[in-house]
């Protein structure tokens, strides 16, 4: 399905079942407007895989979804890729009720999105290998997630998320699950952010509530100029700064804000650059140390 230079007052949906399989429909949407939803594929209790949605200098109103489906199962490359354009709702690649989530891939450029952006978005389940990347002066005026839980003991595991010359307003996981029950994982997912600011904190794999669940093996990335805030090692096993060459420009230089973690060890940071870039790694291991103590 292709829309151009229109506006519409409707949602726009590429395939659509109540039961059965929606797969591989595709939207694209071009200098136009959108009062209501945009979805790639849309399904009751189906399941929805390699849909797409593209829009690029466009307006829309209602979330995007790459696939979505109420209480079906989404996975396998569900897209959604957005340029120079403004919208109002969410953004997901897949969403579902319950069961899994599966390596939906969500790309934003030079675009403002006014709530939360997530590769995968699941109520109860599984949120695995999802990808989000949002670049070139984009907004995000919510959260951005990677793979996010709403509750239960699934995995929210190997998510990606990856922004560049952009601004979000709220926090950025990688792997998260907001209100965990018994065992669960938010372990090796990564989180790399290049010449940005993220108002909230930066975190590679949490996990509110549960018993007996880890988050272990993330990764935290920060590199150029960003201002962001750092929770601590109790959500990312490994946080690598990337400092540019010492200059007198103060709009190359990273600022962190450091929180300490409530358990577990400080926050490391690797690098293996010049001497001088390591003394300044040493001081702020020291500093870390100290404020946690």
């Amino acid at each position: 399905m292709t829309i151009s230079d229109s506006t519409l007052s409707s949602y726009v949906v590429g395939g659509y079942a109540g039961t059965g399989t929606v797969d591989s429909n595709q939207v694209t949407i071009s200098g136009s407007t959108v009062s209501d939803f945009v979805a790639g594929g849309y399904a009751g209790t189906a399941t929805v895989n390699s849909n797409q949605v593209t829009i690029s200098g466009s307006t829309v109103s209602g979330s995007v979804s790459g696939g979505y489906t109420r209480g079906g199962t989404v996975d396998n490359n569900n897209k959604v890729t957005i340029s120079d354009s403004t919208l109002s709702s969410y953004v997901v690649g897949g969403y579902a009720a319950t069961g899994t989530v599966d390596s939906n891939q969500v790309t934003i450029s030079g675009s403002t999105v006014s709530r939360f952006v997530a590769g995968g978005y699941i109520n109860t389940g599984i949120a695995n290998s999802n990808q989000v990347t949002i670049s070139d002066s984009s907004t995000v005026s919510a959260n951005v997630y990677g793979g996010y839980i709403n509750s239960g003991s699934g995995t929210a595991d190997s998510n990606q998320v990856t922004i560049s010359d952009s601004t979000v307003s709220g926090h950025v996981l990688g792997g998260f699950i907001s209100s965990g029950s018994g065992t669960g994982t938010a372990d090796s997912n990564q989180v790399t952010i290049s010449d940005s600011t993220v108002s909230g904190n930066v975190v590679g794999g949490y996990l509110r509530g549960g018993t007996g669940s880890t988050a272990i093996y993330n990764t935290v990335t920060l590199r150029g100029a960003v201002t962001s805030t750092l929770p601590g090692a109790v959500n990312s096993t490994a946080v690598t700064v990337e400092l540019p060459a010492m200059t007198s420009s103060p709009a190359t230089r990273c600022t962190l804000t450091t929180t300490p973690a409530t358990s577990g060890a400080p926050a490391q940071l690797h690098s293996a650059e010049s001497p001088t870039l390591k003394f300044l790694i040493s001081l702020f291991r020291l500093l870390l140390r100290m404020e946690i103590q």
